[in-house]
Parts: structure tokens; sequence; C-alpha cells
């Protein structure tokens, strides 16, 4: 429990400390943007897309006055609180997998020989029942007369009338 509360406190720290020192090394300082670094880099296609300027609360804009004036109290308690949650979590990850479960061992249980398992036989199969076989008769005869029935009314198709179909 104690080592969770030391992990974070780090992480609370380590993530408002890390701001300035971040900030700084993307160029945004107290004494403005420096140049040919990342911030310059962004402040000028900000202020390319903006038609020369970079506007007021955009990304660059508000990093800016970070760099310069550094976080408000209510900003640094808000990112020393994640930070510290970051911190417990990290510290708490298991590193190691799992253990296998193992099974309980029952009174006198003892080893064995490995004995095969033998499944009970199985039942017989069932051969198909009257009804079934009466049912496929009726199915196949009725398909018969379908059959025959279409073949009997189909009516010859002159040459003329297949000129005119097709």
């Amino acid at each position: 429990m104690m080592k969770t509360a030391a992990a974070a406190a780090v992480g609370g720290a380590l993530a408002v400390g890390a701001v300035p020192v971040v900030l700084s090394t993307m160029g945004f300082t107290g004494a403005g943007i420096a140049a040919s670094s990342i911030a310059a880099k962004m402040m000028s296609a900000a202020a390319i897309a903006n038609g020369g300027g970079v506007a007021a609360g955009s990304l660059v804009a508000t990093l800016q006055s970070v760099g310069a004036a550094g976080l408000s109290m209510s900003s640094n308690i808000l990112l020393g609180s994640t930070g510290s949650v970051f911190g417990a979590l990290l510290w708490n990850k298991k590193k190691t997998p799992p253990a296998l479960p193992t099974e309980p061992k029952a009174e006198g249980d003892q080893p064995r020989e490995n004995v095969p398992h033998v499944e009970p036989p199985k039942p017989p199969l069932r051969t198909q029942s009257h009804e079934h076989i009466k049912l496929q008769e009726h199915i196949k005869a009725a398909l018969g007369i379908m059959h025959q029935a279409k073949s009997q009314h189909s009516l010859p198709i002159s040459q003329k009338e297949r000129a005119d179909i097709g």
C-alpha cells in the first residue's frame, strides 16, 4: 500500500514537472518562441493558415502562454491528479503471468497410472420410420406428376413464333 502511494506521488510530481521541460524543449520559452524550433514551425503554419496571424485561443497561443507564465493552480492540480492515477496504475501492473489454477485434491487421491478414458457405448442408429419413408415416396410421386403435367401442357412453337420472341 505504501509503495502504491509513493508511486502515485512520483507520478503526480513527474506529470507537473514535465510540462515546463517539454514545452521549453519544443521552443515555448518564457522569453517567447525560440527561433528554428518546433514551436517556430507550429507558429509559422498557424500564421499561414490564418492569413498572417496566430488566432487567440489556438493551440500555439495556448502553449506559448503556458510556456511563458506556467500552468494555473487548478491546471497543476488536475495534471498532478492524473499523473498520480497513472503512477499508481503502472506500479500495480503485474509483470508476471497469472499462475495456472490447480485442481483440488480429494481425500485419498493418489497418483495413478495413465488409464485410458473409455466412453460409454453409443445407442445403435435408428432406422427410418415407416411414416418417413412413406412421406418420401409421396414427395417423389408428386414431383413426377408435376413434371408430367408441365411437359403435357407445353405447346410446340412454330418457327415464326420463335423468330418473334427472339
